[in-house]
């Protein structure tokens, strides 16, 4: 009994330790270019330390100064915080490197970083609302869809929740096949202003079969249906 047990558990071990295969669809060139990414962040990060906004701005100025009129930006100068808790670089990293290296690369960019990571920066704030393995199973946890896709961090917006564009009109600029079902002659009123995507849809969560529900089945249908 116990030989066969040793034979089980050591091609399973050795199975888990195997560097995972690249996958079909994943180009290599694309693979290497994200390592390559990654693997800068790592080097740099160790050695750099926190220099604060005026250095910053000092280059960013116009980015600094609209970001200060953002919800994070209101947030996050509160007095209250540490200066490392209060900065662009509460997301962007420490940025000595940064400001000292001529190429001005040594720094976390979320426009030069997969959206996983991306994601990874934004959830240590935002674990309550947007809880690592509920995003990780949701269609765009799963779908690879970075924060920034649909929330503008850096200007102020007229929006809630620094959304880029208000649903539907910003939900529909991914999601074309719903854009033209609702211009079917029988369709939720969404485009009439009537229905909104996030009356039903939660964009943070996996509820329902790949579709973001808030709820399933008729315990959300029957919200406004009581009486199907």
């Amino acid at each position: 009994g116990a030989l066969l047990l040793f034979g089980v558990l050591v091609p399973m071990v050795a199975y888990f330790q195997q560097t995972p295969a690249q996958s079909k669809d994943e180009k290599p060139e694309k693979a290497a270019k994200a390592d390559s990414t990654k693997a800068t962040v790592v080097a740099w990060n160790g050695k750099a330390e926190y220099v604060g906004d005026d250095i910053c701005k000092g280059c960013h100025g116009e980015v600094g100064d609209k970001w200060q009129k953002t919800r994070h930006g209101q947030a996050l100068t509160h007095a209250g915080l540490s200066k490392e808790a209060r900065t662009c670089e509460t997301c962007h990293g420490p940025g000595s490197e940064h400001a000292n290296d001529d190429s001005h690369k040594k720094i976390y960019n979320p426009a030069s970083l997969p959206a996983k990571d991306v994601v990874k920066r934004c959830q240590p704030c935002h674990a309550s609302t947007v809880k690592p393995l509920e995003w990780a199973a949701s269609g765009h946890g799963g779908n690879e869809v970075a924060c920034s896709k649909c929330h503008d961090l850096h200007n102020p917006t007229k929006t809630a929740h620094l959304l880029k564009q208000e649903s539907p009109t910003g939900c529909l600029s991914c999601h074309k096949k719903q854009n033209a079902e609702f211009r079917r002659n029988s369709h939720h009123p969404v485009l009439e202003g009537r229905l909104n995507c996030t009356d039903c849809h939660n964009p943070h969560t996996p509820m329902g079969i790949g579709k973001n529900l808030k709820a399933t089945g008729e315990n959300l249908c029957l919200k406004c249906h009581p009486n199907r």
